[in-house]
């Protein structure tokens, strides 16, 4: 990372608590300023689950929050019990998340368990299948 600029993107308020360590790891610093996103990376907003996800392109990436749980290359929408502030309920949060499916996701990032280096696109979708949001 040395030379390299590091933005920290915050995908749901529970994560601010890391950004300062996040920034002393890689000698950077942080801002409050929370519309600013890097050119490259594009937000996507589930309205009534409180998180933004974010779109790298240039990678085939997905970066999520708490909406989706990694396990062995495959993930699964969180909990019902993560959504008690929330203003969707699981198959909600997965409806939104079928909007995603226009991409071509390769990798899924998790903040919980394991990423989904290769057919992102699939897991996602299995993924929405499960939560009983499936067309």
């Amino acid at each position: 990372m040395r030379g390299r600029a590091v933005t920290i993107l915050t995908t749901i308020r529970f994560h601010r608590r890391d950004r300062e360590q996040l920034a002393a790891r890689y000698r950077s610093s942080t801002t409050r300023a929370w519309n600013w996103i890097p050119p490259g990376v594009r937000p996507w907003f589930l309205h009534g689950a409180h998180e933004i996800v974010y779109w790298l392109p240039a990678l085939a990436t997905l970066v999520v929050g708490d909406s989706l749980l990694g396990t062995g290359g495959h993930v699964r929408v969180c909990p019902q019990s993560w959504l008690e502030d929330a203003r969707v309920d699981r198959k909600g949060l997965a409806t939104r998340m079928r909007d995603l499916l226009v991409l071509p996701i390769e990798r899924l990032l998790v903040s919980h368990g394991e990423p989904v280096l290769r057919a992102g696109h699939a897991a996602l979708g299995a993924a929405i299948d499960e939560a009983g949001a499936g067309e």
